[in-house]
């Protein structure tokens, strides 16, 4: 089963950012402007500690590292299909890994 394209952190971010603009607009306290960066600050460091350190396959579904650039399940090519922004082509590199 395939993962929101958002993770509900970003929803979260968006939504506070949402509530801090509608309030700066609507003249809220003198600290507003303030207390949005502050909050900015803390959703950031909490994003950076929460964010995957992974993500998925297109090919076979499994884990791969961000910085891996072929799947060791299947053997796709991530960095041929991000080079192309659209699905690369299924370019095993270790022929006799079976998916």
């Amino acid at each position: 089963m395939r993962s929101s394209r958002f993770p509900a952190l970003v929803w979260v971010v968006l939504a506070v950012n949402a509530l801090f603009l509608i309030w700066v607009i609507a003249g809220g306290a003198p600290l507003a402007g303030f207390l949005w960066v502050a909050a900015d600050v803390v959703l950031g460091v909490l994003w950076l500690v929460a964010r995957r350190r992974t993500r998925e396959c297109p090919s076979c579904g499994r884990a791969v590292k961000h910085d891996e650039t072929v799947c060791t399940g299947c053997g796709y090519n991530l960095a041929l299909a991000s080079a192309h922004d659209t699905r690369a082509h299924h370019y095993p590199t270790n022929p006799g890994i079976k998916p």
